[in-house]
């Protein structure tokens, strides 16, 4: 596991490498450090990120490779994945080194699906999912979306936006397995796929 912790101040993040580990991001806000590259920011098997701020900004997503994604962001979500991303559940459980040479470990910690008080853009070059525990719930308007011809969005637990507008957008096809739904007042869902959207019964 990789853990990166800012009591105050905000995160810049060039590059964090953790193979199929975890990553914990603890800031402010986490922004791309070289938005003039597409590299990859994170590379890891799954990344939470609990912020005080943004998460990337409009013109400068941050850049992931990772399997799966959970965030508790208390400002905008801007992050655009390498390749296919599930959203749902991880776990991490930090060692630290102590005063005393001696191993310290914290208590495991699990965190879930995307709870994001501003707006949202989730983008993934490859298919886009959902867990049952992967529920999403955005205070702002939300796009999800999928790019590539076998690019498929599947959402398996609720989606809800609080006072905006709602996009989802698959590369292929498009299947809704819980309620998505807008709260707000003369807001719009818009659902595109490429080939077959597919609404369970419920």
């Amino acid at each position: 596991a990789l853990d990166v912790t800012v009591t105050v101040g905000d995160a810049s993040i060039g590059r964090l490498a953790a193979g199929s580990g975890t990553v914990r991001i603890t800031a402010g806000a986490v922004l791309d450090a070289d938005i003039a590259t597409d590299d990859a920011d994170v590379v890891a098997g799954a990344l939470l990120l609990v912020t005080r701020g943004d998460v990337g900004a409009g013109d400068a997503h941050l850049e992931t490779t990772v399997d799966m994604l959970t965030a508790d962001v208390a400002g905008d979500l801007f992050l655009a994945d390498t390749d296919a991303l599930e959203i749902g559940s991880a776990s991490v459980m930090l060692r630290r080194v102590g005063l005393d040479g001696a191993t310290i470990t914290d208590a495991p910690v699990t965190q879930a699906g995307l709870a994001v008080d501003g707006k949202a853009v989730v983008q993934a070059a490859g298919s886009l999912s959902s867990t049952v525990a992967g529920g999403i719930t955005v205070g702002g308007n939300l796009l999800l979306r999928a790019v590539g011809a076998n690019a498929d969005i599947r959402l398996a637990a609720a989606l809800a936006v609080a006072d905006g507008h709602l996009s989802v957008d698959a590369g292929r096809d498009l299947r809704l397995d819980a309620d998505v739904g807008t709260q707000g007042a003369g807001k719009t869902i818009d659902l595109r796929a490429a080939r077959d959207v597919t609404q369970a019964q419920g």
